[in-house]
């Protein structure tokens, strides 16, 4: 009667080509997302403008 399954080395290889892929790849997708931040900024930018406009159009 033949075992099925895998051995722990075997396990263990394909974890460390995981891990490996993963420290490429991840920092690779970090760059590609945009800073949090800088959008906070460009929204508070954005609604200041637009509060200034509403401000400006009051007084006129």
């Amino acid at each position: 009667m033949k075992k099925r399954g895998f051995t722990l080395a075997e396990l263990l290889i394909v974890l460390g080509i995981a891990g490996v892929v993963a420290a490429v790849i991840l920092p690779a997708i970090n760059g590609l997302m945009p800073d949090k931040t800088k959008i906070n900024y460009l929204k508070v930018y954005d609604e200041l403008g637009k509060n200034i406009k509403a401000i400006v159009t009051r007084l006129s």
